[in-house]
């Protein structure tokens, strides 16, 4: 979600902060009214791609709109509209790609941020606060996703932004080492705006 927020800001210069909440209701397998094609766990957790796919299918409203409650419930139902000035109320993806290679990875982070998963339960990850993160002290299953906003080519490292807070890292910001085949980094995605959904026309 972070990724679609800072790519919106890029593109259209606005700030827009989407609802958590909905994704959490709204792709959620334990309710019974969704789809199965979304297979995330509400509170528990989820899969990057179902959640990808559904702002693909749905638009992601405003939090102010669809407000966070910290707890799973029924996937509300809003309906799309226009405020001042034809600003919309929602953001939607007009689809997401799989970067195959290390020179695809590098050529869409100049596009704007990009989305990776990684192993994050390592303690080099979890307990990660400056430095550059080694891609081989990254163990066990690949089980989370972060923003890499960046990288150094002499440097040989990935700049990303993680959702633990301002109090991980360096105010949420890491370094991750990069190899030849985009490690540590597991898959990467690069989305696109419909930015004719999504912003002012």
């Amino acid at each position: 979600m972070s990724a679609i927020e800072a790519n919106y800001k890029i593109q259209t210069n606005e700030t827009l902060y989407l609802s958590e909440q909905q994704l959490i209701d709204c792709t959620n397998i334990k309710m019974p009214e969704t789809p199965d094609e979304y297979q995330n766990r509400g509170c528990s957790g989820g899969y990057l791609l179902d959640t990808l796919q559904y702002v693909v299918n749905k638009p992601l409203f405003k939090g102010k709109s669809y407000p966070y409650k910290a707890f799973e419930g029924k996937c509300k139902q809003l309906q799309a509209f226009n405020g001042k000035n034809g600003e919309r109320d929602f953001a939607q993806l007009k689809s997401f790609k799989k970067l195959e290679s290390m020179g695809e990875i590098l050529a869409a982070i100049q596009r704007g941020p990009i989305i990776a998963t990684v192993k994050a339960g390592s303690p080099a990850f979890r307990d990660y606060e400056s430095g550059t993160i080694p891609a081989d002290a990254l163990e066990g299953p690949i089980n989370h996703a972060v923003i890499v906003i960046g990288y150094d080519l002499t440097s040989g490292h990935f700049l990303f932004k993680n959702t633990f807070g301002d109090k991980w890292g360096q105010k949420g910001i890491a370094k991750i080492a990069m190899s030849g085949d985009g490690s540590g980094l597991g898959e990467a995605y690069e989305i696109e705006l419909d930015v004719k959904k999504s912003s002012k026309y």
